[in-house]
């Protein structure tokens, strides 16, 4: 189980490669950086001036390591290499599940993540009662369109909470209106968690196009989009706790500090309650993974418990 995120910019031209079964990480100039691959839970490289040999390529998918490359233009995180899609012997029979779920167990599964979002949001701004009456409301929703109308109701409950910036809004802004670098840092910070869902999706033999909400035709990765949902609060608390630092800044295009910062959201954390244990943001997403599997293989949505958590009280 890994516990370093490294981050790398294009300050330098880096060659990456494997030595004495070490990841070893080579500036122009500079003397190499060695790294164990079992420390190492996630990579994000800001730059496209780098050089990387398929041996490491290979051992950070045979580890579960998810390497990350961020656009050149917005500098957002926009691929993702080494998921391996062989990582579970059972892959088979694993997708085939996947690929026969019903309608209505997808909704079953999805009422019951939205629930568990709800549920982490509203203990993140220490709301005793709204969540606990809009968590049951979505887990009795009996379609989609209104489970989304129950979930848009609480967003905006949520976001009037949980920032402290009245001018503040969770829509799309365009260069230089307030709050930009806001929300360049939400949707940064959401990529990595992304990131870490899709790799353990693939490590628990799961395919990310079967998804129980999200449309797929064009998003290979829809089923880490449902299962991001009760971990965004991670991101959002990360948000608050660094929100002065982040209006200081008023621009879409985060600082290699704020970048950094996003990067942190991974070892934050989290309380599990099923469990009855605190755990790494890392190893909670492996957790629900896994339990996520699980339900999908008996079909039944109880095992999905484990992927409830919030804050340690």
């Amino acid at each position: 189980m890994g516990w370093r995120s490294l981050y790398l910019t294009d300050a330098h031209y880096l060659d990456i490669g494997i030595n004495n079964k070490r990841l070893a990480i080579t500036k122009k100039g500079e003397k190499t950086a060695h790294f164990r691959t079992e420390d190492i839970n996630f990579i994000l490289i800001d730059s496209y001036n780098f050089n990387i040999t398929g041996k490491a390529l290979q051992e950070l998918a045979k580890n579960h390591i998810p390497l990350v490359l961020s656009s050149s233009i917005d500098h957002m995180p926009c691929l993702q290499l080494s998921n391996p899609y062989n990582a579970h012997h059972q892959i088979g029979r694993i997708v085939t599940a996947q690929s026969k779920m019903t309608q209505k167990t997808k909704l079953e599964f999805w009422k019951r993540l939205i629930g568990y979002k709800i549920v982490s949001q509203g203990i993140l701004i220490e709301e005793k009662k709204q969540h606990e009456i809009m968590k049951q409301q979505a887990l009795s929703a009996k379609s989609t369109a209104s489970l989304l109308g129950i979930e848009g109701s609480w967003a905006k409950y949520y976001w009037g909470r949980v920032v402290k910036t009245n001018t503040f809004t969770r829509t799309p802004k365009v260069y230089g209106d307030p709050n930009d670098s806001m929300n360049s840092f939400l949707n940064y910070t959401y990529a990595i968690i992304r990131a870490r869902i899709s790799s353990a999706i693939a490590e628990n033999g799961m395919l990310p196009l079967f998804s129980l909400f999200h449309r797929r035709d064009y998003n290979p990765f829809a089923l880490s989009d449902d299962l991001i949902e009760p971990y965004r609060w991670v991101a959002d608390k990360l948000f608050s706790d660094n929100e002065d630092l982040l209006a200081e800044h008023n621009d879409m295009f985060l600082t290699s500090k704020h970048k950094k910062l996003s990067l942190t959201v991974l070892h934050q954390k989290v309380h599990i309650p099923s469990l009855k244990r605190t755990f790494s943001l890392d190893e909670a997403i492996r957790i629900g993974a896994r339990g996520l599997r699980d339900a999908i293989s008996a079909g039944r949505t109880q095992p999905l418990e484990d992927i409830l958590c919030h804050k340690p009280q």
